[in-house]
Formats: structure tokens, sequence, C-alpha cells
């Protein structure tokens, strides 16, 4: 699936505009401890070209992909969506009411499995939000 190619990068890229640096280093954190898990462990090749909008594919990225969606609270333990959450997420990219309700209607939409799911919420965030820290020269260490 394409989604994929995009969204490791992108759940730190959109989740990093307006966060402190506490915040954007707890996103680092994040990252590592799937890395860390090895049955969320990615190889960063597979990571570098994803972020470099390459294609990539494979178990361990989604399962990346969902660690990372978790650990953001994006989804419960379970897999399931928390709206609570991703609306708070998104409204540090859009201030705008109307858009931010929008936004959440759209990616707010659990899908057939975890996967899929945290794969769609984060390809929605790029939808909305687009590349933030999309600087080919920072990378996820």
């Amino acid at each position: 699936m394409r989604v994929f190619t995009l969204i490791s990068v992108i759940s730190l890229a959109v989740m990093a505009q307006g966060l402190t640096e506490k915040q954007k280093e707890k996103i680092r954190t994040i990252h590592a401890e799937c890395q860390a898990d090895p049955a969320t462990n990615v190889d960063e090749d597979l990571l570098k070209k994803a972020y470099n909008d390459e294609p990539a594919e494979g178990p361990q990225l989604r399962a990346h992909v969902l660690c990372m969606s978790k650990k953001l609270g994006l989804q419960k333990d379970n897999g399931d969506l928390d709206k609570d959450t991703l609306r708070l997420q998104l409204s540090r990219a859009i201030s705008d009411e109307a858009k931010l309700n929008q936004a959440v209607d759209k990616c707010g939409v659990q899908k057939d499995n975890p996967e899929a799911t945290a794969a769609a919420i984060l390809k929605c965030f790029h939808d909305y939000v687009g590349h933030v820290l999309h600087d080919h020269g920072q990378h996820l260490h």
C-alpha cells in the first residue's frame, strides 16, 4: 500500500509542528522505542526510502507505523482510534475550528484493521497539514 511510503516520517513531521523541543524529543524517543522492539523494528534504509517518498513497503514498516501511532496516542492499545488525541494533534497545525472539525471527521475513521487505521490517520494528517519537517537533512535520529 502506497500510504506506508510516507507514514513514519509524516507521523514525526506532522506531530512536530507547533511542538516544543521537549515534545519533539518525545516523538524521537517513541521512534527509538519502536525500533528497539524486534516486532516493530524496521530497517533504517527502508525508513529513509519512506522519508524520501520512495516506494517502501513491508510488514515491519506497517508494524512500526502502528507502534508509533499507539505510542503517540492516536490509537488505543487495541488499535481503535482515539479521536480526542487526534483532535489535539491536528489542532497544533490547524487553528480554524471549521477546518479542524473537517479534518477530524475525515481522519477519524476506523479502518478494517489497526495497521490500516494507523496508515490512514497519518496519510490524512499529510493531506491536511502537508510536510512540516520534510527537510531531507533531518532524519529521525
